[in-house]
């Protein structure tokens, strides 16, 4: 992400910032309308926990802090690797299995064991919200750089690309992103595919136009997104969106290692290391 960051414009970043505050505080403040209430402005550091749910295998394979500072206009973004190896109930798994066995209490705890920050708010959203928003932009051309097989019987999932140059609707575009390369194939982790992609929709996709599609594409979203930001905290969040263009952006990477453990890859956070992480 660091490396994607350095050499994009500052102005497309500035608008995927807008684009996923946008969302997140037009889409789910309706399910947790709160009238009456006037809004105020952001004096503090206010931290975000967004996940990306797979609906198939029940795990988040995207989590990441976002942390806004109006007072510094500062924007740092912490991915958290999904992989993360963490305890529940006395049993080491991913942090990609926590939500579901747990609920996002118990995510938000194990979060902030990684990165030990105050979680203020939460958005999660399900891989088809991702669907729907690339459809609603009638899709991406992506030069896939290998044959993608892979199926899932457990939840009747499959993935099938071809390699070469294409045009990638939400649900081809989903497989991509989701593809995990076997050990053979060296330099390439899903997190390299997702940013491939991330990369691609802003060169193509990301201008005035989504932000135009907005109010047709938030219907097809909301079901899939669910959060515990208020009306009254959207008309506060909106203050910052309308000063994004001087902040500084900053994405910070976790500091651990990977290792294998019964033949899955898991990162092992250094905690000592990552606790000073915002400081």
């Amino acid at each position: 992400m660091k490396e994607l960051f350095k050499n994009l414009n500052k102005k497309l970043i500035l608008r995927i910032f807008a684009t996923v505050l946008a969302g997140v505080i037009f889409g789910t403040v309706a399910f947790n309308i709160t009238m009456g209430e006037e809004s105020t402005e952001i004096e503090k550091r206010v931290n975000f926990l967004i996940v990306g749910n797979d609906t198939y295998s029940q795990t988040s394979d995207a989590i990441f802090i976002l942390s806004l500072d109006p007072l510094e206009d500062i924007i740092n973004v912490i991915p958290v690797p999904a992989s993360s190896l963490v305890s529940l109930n006395g049993t080491q798994t991913a942090l990609s299995n926590i939500y579901r066995a747990g609920g996002i209490q118990i995510l938000i705890d194990k979060v902030t064991e990684i990165v030990p920050v105050p979680i203020d708010y939460y958005a999660a959203m399900d891989f088809q919200a991702f669907r729907h928003i690339v459809d609603s932009v009638d899709g991406v051309d992506i030069d896939v750089p290998f044959d993608m097989n892979y199926y899932d019987s457990k939840v009747n999932y499959k993935i099938n690309l071809k390699k070469g140059t294409q045009h990638l609707d939400g649900k081809k575009a989903e497989m991509f992103i989701r593809y995990i390369p076997g050990k053979n194939i060296r330099n390439l982790t899903r997190e390299s595919n997702q940013k491939t992609f991330l990369k691609e929709f802003i060169a193509q996709k990301l201008n005035t136009d989504i932000i135009r599609k907005f109010p047709d594409m938030f219907p097809k979203v909301l079901p899939y997104i669910t959060s515990d930001i208020t009306i009254s905290d959207a008309g506060r969040f909106l203050n910052i969106l309308k000063s994004l263009d001087k902040c500084e952006i900053n994405t910070i990477s976790l500091t651990g290692i990977y290792k294998y453990m019964d033949n899955t890859r898991y990162f092992v956070p250094d905690y000592q290391v990552n606790k000073d992480i915002l400081k």
